[in-house]
């Protein structure tokens, strides 16, 4: 079962691109996934000497699809289902009442964006990239030029010296 779902994760996380979802921590084609899956996979998989080990259940439980209980993979999947739906319901509803909350927004501004998340929160912005795509001290995106590479940044920080012409 935890292979399944893994590999169910693993495959989430790598395409979730493809359906343009801008989430930096996985924690849907971790938790959403994985959950979903593994609570279908419990279904079809479960056992029915598992509960018996309690010792007070005894063999009151049929055990799942691989047992021949049919139904029971009727009940993970609507279970699985009701789950998913009730979490994202609420949700969306938390997201909407915490955007609208003065401080708290949900997406950066795209000033910040370009800038990264350093300069506006930690102000680490004494450095420059080396392969001169962005400074972060003016927070612009700039075209490569021949300059920017390496030789230019050692420039700047004063390790080597500049060419007099």
């Amino acid at each position: 079962m935890g292979l399944l779902t893994s590999v169910c994760c693993f495959y989430t996380t790598k395409y979730k691109y493809l359906l343009s979802i801008d989430e930096g921590l996985d924690i849907f084609a971790i938790h959403g996934v994985g959950g979903y899956v593994g609570d279908v996979l419990t279904g079809f998989f479960a056992a029915s000497w598992v509960p018996a080990l309690d010792g007070v259940s005894g063999d009151t439980y049929a055990g799942g699809w691989w047992e021949g209980n049919w139904k029971q993979m009727g009940y993970q999947l609507a279970a699985a289902t009701t789950c998913a739906a009730w979490s994202f319901v609420v949700s969306c509803i938390l997201l909407f009442i915490i955007n609208k909350i003065p401080g708290l927004h949900l997406r950066e501004t795209e000033e910040d964006e370009i800038r990264g998340l350093d300069y506006k929160y930690l102000h680490d912005a004494d450095y420059e990239w080396i392969g001169g795509m962005t400074t972060p001290h003016e927070g612009v995106p700039q075209a490569a030029t021949p300059e920017s590479g390496s030789q230019r940044s050692a420039e700047l920080q004063g390790v080597m010296p500049t060419k007099q012409e």
